[in-house]
């Protein structure tokens, strides 16, 4: 690195928080000393090292401070948060070396002219990068990355030399099939972490210049070491305060913590572009000022990054996780329109990304934002509960087929009747469903050919496990490719759909092997669709696939809940075309999403449309006009519409959460780029350029 570009690093404000952050790390000996050994000594027996614990615990910082002692030592250190990657092994892979290329300060050019899509061409790159050179890959909140852990254990970590050392973090230990296999086993030392001792949190406080002997015992005695619960007392820096909370639990703590925390924000600007990050997975500047509405001067989003829960990642920052989910659920009951308006604006921000560039990039992560956000708002309309347990399925291996056989025999002896609630926005109310014991196991009719469906390659089938390690669900999703269309075109639950297209959309469809022309859903089945966290695990086993800008095709069993819920989430049916594979009495009928390249435009109107999100309107009115209206921005746009709505200036303020001198700055802003003096000629030119574009 040239002198010149490590003073400009030195002196940035990632920096500055990266200096910051190493000063107020305290406590964790035990787990660097492991670290360092493993470091120092490659003819150690293990070459994973689990750190796991709950959430708030900090693993993420842990990860951090070892990247920064690493890197001083002159080893390589990669750090991969899920949150930074579309779910793919292609993302996977051009992420890593895209990191690698950092790191190892190699022109990204070099890597560009030799690198594939395929695992093949990311090894030897890797391996070419490194050489004999000590390489730390470190995977952050791993319980995310289920849709990849099959490749990251079988293909990637078991193809890469020993001088690889990987960390992988998450809230739960590595599990299932990483134990199951003795060799695998042996490979992992797992470290749980656990809250901070007394002495630490001492330190902590002595570094936040908190000295007072009182006011520590009190968040000693509060936090007792939780390190995110630390963090934020220590934020109040109130010892009246802090002794309120003396007799709570921590379930009660962390909201009341982080509430009390917004109102000691100095300035109600900072809070609200806390609130609207809170409801944000990720974001930089340009799009927290979208879905604000509002201009973020570099002052204001630098106050922002700065906060001690705010942490840097690939693609710009997010807060904490369990501060995110705390703000959100606060927000949710005290402020839900604008909670809803904000959410509706991130869903809005991705949708004019991926529509605009359709056909000219690769959509994947646009696609996925946007999945995120929409997802969230099905998920709820789904599941409806909460659940306190997150239940994902992850591909099912070889050795773990006769567990699949035995939760399908399980399942059919043991079957019994579901009642589920969904929100049914279309009645405005909660809806039961009834699911009897002899429809609930129809769909395990779809699973009697386990042995041919594993067949079809190691993707196709997925297992999903509770908290106690037991079988709780099962899913077949087939790729349509030239090696598997002979499968479909016989097989009793797909072949009538296949067999009705003709011989271009056949050909069409009979793509290599590594390019599947989309999915055919053979089935997900959970033991209980009556539990919450179960339905959840269905809905997004479902939705993986269904923003993938790829054919999906399925026909679950005749389920009233099942055809509902799709239809809430714009998933059509083919009304004429029938088949009775589940039994006379049940007849089943096919639906068909095409995202592919134009087509994805078209399913994601509807998908909005259907869930109650209006598109911002464009007006295609004269270019004099509408060189104006595009000057607005997009708070500018939504007070013009309140005005032509008829709206006072109190009542604008009201629906968007303004200060009445806010909306008043706002109308002199339009006025003045309309070229108008008043609300009436404002009014004027707008209805004018609606009638325009009717």
């Amino acid at each position: 690195m040239d002198a010149s570009r490590k003073l400009s690093e030195n002196r940035s404000i990632r920096h500055q928080i990266e200096q910051l952050e190493q000063r107020f790390f305290v406590g964790r000996e035990r787990e660097i000393a492991t670290f360092e050994t493993y470091i120092n000594d490659t003819s150690l027996p293990h070459r994973i090292i689990n750190f796991y614990g709950t959430g708030g615990i900090g693993k993420s910082y842990l990860l951090n401070e070892l990247r920064r002692r690493t890197l001083q030592q002159g080893v390589f250190f990669i750090l991969i948060d899920s949150h930074d990657l579309v779910l793919t092994v292609e993302s996977f892979c051009e992420h890593l070396l895209h990191l690698l290329c950092d790191v190892c300060e190699i022109e990204r050019s070099t890597i560009q002219q030799e690198r594939s899509s395929n695992v093949e061409s990311c090894l030897h790159n890797i391996h070419k990068l490194i050489g004999q050179q000590r390489l730390v890959i470190a995977l952050d909140t791993y319980e995310e990355m289920g849709s990849i852990d099959y490749w990251l254990r079988e293909t990637f970590m078991g193809q890469l030399h020993q001088q690889v050392l990987f960390l992988v973090a998450g809230r739960i230990p590595l599990q299932n099939a990483w134990t199951a296999n003795p060799a695998w086993a042996r490979l992992i030392l797992k470290v749980q972490l656990s809250d901070l001792d007394r002495a630490s949190v001492v330190e902590y406080l002595d570094r936040c210049s908190l000295q007072e002997e009182q006011q520590g015992d009190v968040i000693w005695d509060i936090s007792k070491g939780y390190p995110l619960t630390l963090s934020l007392l220590a934020a109040m820096a109130d010892s009246t305060q802090t002794k309120q909370l003396y007799k709570m639990n921590e379930a009660e703590i962390l909201p009341l913590v982080i509430k009390r925390w917004l109102l000691e924000v100095p300035e109600a600007d900072l809070r609200l572009l806390v609130e609207a990050a809170a409801i944000a997975r990720q974001f930089n500047q340009e799009f927290l000022a979208f879905i604000i509405g509002e201009t973020i001067s570099q002052q204001a989003f630098d106050q922002l990054i700065q906060l001690s829960f705010v942490k840097r990642i690939e693609r710009g920052w997010m807060l904490h996780d369990m501060v995110r989910e705390s703000i959100q659920r606060e927000l949710r009951v005290r402020a839900p329109q604008r909670f809803e308006t904000i959410r509706h604006n991130c869903i809005l921000y991705y949708y004019e990304k991926i529509v605009g560039r359709i056909g000219i990039k690769q959509l994947g992560w646009e696609t996925s934002e946007l999945y995120y956000y929409v997802s969230g708002s099905m998920i709820r309309t789904m599941v409806y509960e909460e659940s306190t347990f997150i239940v994902r399925f992850e591909t099912l291996r070889y050795e773990e087929l006769n567990e699949a056989r035995e939760y399908i025999r399980k399942r059919k002896l043991d079957s019994k009747e579901s009642v589920i609630k969904i929100f049914d926005p279309g009645v405005n109310r909660l809806v039961d469903y009834s699911i009897s014991s002899e429809l609930s196991i129809l769909g395990l009719m779809a699973l009697e050919k386990l042995d041919e469906l594993f067949a079809l390659g190691k993707d196709v089938l997925s297992i999903a496990r509770n908290e106690q390690g037991e079988t709780v669900g099962l899913s077949a999703m087939i790729p349509i490719h030239y090696k598997t269309l002979p499968f479909l075109m016989v097989e009793p639950f797909s072949r009538a759909y296949f067999h009705s297209l003709n011989e271009a959309s056949i050909a069409s469809l009979s793509v290599p092997e590594h390019d599947s022309a989309g999915w055919y859903n053979q089935i997900i089945d959970v033991v209980d669709f009556g539990n919450p966290a179960l339905r959840n695990a269905a809905a997004y086993q479902l939705f993986n696939y269904l923003l993938a800008g790829e054919l999906l095709v399925g026909s679950p069993p005749p389920l009233p809940y099942v055809y509902r819920v799709h239809e809430l989430v714009g998933i059509e049916y083919i009304p004429e075309m029938y088949h009775y594979e589940y039994g006379a009495k049940f007849p089943a009928t096919y639906y068909v999403v095409d995202t592919r390249k134009e087509k994805l435009a078209v399913f994601l109107d509807k998908l909005l449309t259907q869930a109650g999100i209006s598109k911002r309107i464009k007006p295609n009115v004269t270019q004099k006009q509408n060189s104006r209206i595009t000057e607005l921005t997009p708070r500018e746009q939504e007070i013009a519409i309140q005005l032509v709505e008829g709206s006072t200036n109190n009542e604008i303020a009201t629906a968007l959460f303004l200060s009445e001198i806010s909306v008043k700055k706002h109308l002199t802003s339009i006025f003045r780029k309309f070229d108008v003096k008043n609300r009436t000629q404002l009014a004027k030119h707008l209805n004018q350029a609606n009638k325009a574009a009717e």
